[in-house]
C-alpha cells in the first residue's frame, strides 16, 4: 500500500527524526572515539625487542637446582623460581629457589605444600603471591591455597 498526502509525509518525518538524531549520536560520539584512540596511540611509545640496546638472550652458566616451572622477577632484582613438586606425581620434596643475578647463584628452600601449576602475581609491595598448586595427579586436584614469599625474610608465609 503505498500512502500520498499530507498524512504520509507527516508520518515518514516523523519516524526519520529518532534515526537522524541517533545518527547524530553516534556519527558525534564515534568521531569523539577516533580521535581518544589516536591520542592514545601517539602518545605511547613503540616497545621492540632491539639486543643490541636492551640485552640479549644468551644461556647462563648456572644449573638450576629445580624445575623452574614458574618464575617472578623480584623489585629487588632477583628471581622468585617455584618448582614444587616439579611435575613429578613421586616427588614429596617441595622445592622453590631465589636466583641472584649479581652473584649468579639460586638459593633453595623447602616448601610446606606442593604449589606446582600455581599462578603468581607480584604485589606492589613487591611480595610474590601465589594461588593454588597440586593436591593430587591422578586424577588431577588443585589446592585452593594461598602463599606470599617475602624477600626481606626469605620465607613463603601461607594465607588464609
Amino acid at each position: 500500500m503505498n500512502l500520498t498526502g499530507p498524512t504520509a509525509t507527516k508520518n515518514r518525518a516523523a519516524s526519520q527524526i529518532p534515526r537522524k538524531c541517533i545518527h547524530e549520536f553516534i556519527g558525534t560520539h564515534a568521531l569523539s572515539l577516533a580521535f581518544l584512540a589516536l591520542g592514545a596511540l601517539l602518545s605511547v611509545p613503540a616497545v621492540y625487542g632491539q639486543a643490541n640496546i636492551h640485552g640479549q638472550w644468551r644461556t647462563v652458566p648456572t644449573l638450576m637446582p629445580i624445575n623452574p616451572v614458574h618464575v617472578a622477577l623480584m623489585h629487588n632484582g632477583k628471581i622468585l623460581v617455584v618448582s614444587g613438586s616439579g611435575n613429578d606425581p613421586a616427588n614429596t620434596n617441595f622445592m622453590a629457589g631465589v636466583w641472584d643475578l649479581q652473584t649468579n647463584t639460586v638459593a633453595t628452600l623447602s616448601l610446606g605444600w606442593d604449589m606446582f601449576c600455581n599462578s603468581m602475581v607480584t604485589l606492589p609491595d613487591g611480595r610474590p603471591m601465589i594461588f593454588g598448586g597440586t593436591l593430587a595427579y591422578d586424577p588431577f586436584h588443585g589446592w585452593k591455597r594461598t602463599a606470599v614469599y617475602d624477600p626481606a625474610t626469605g620465607k613463603f608465609v601461607d594465607m588464609e
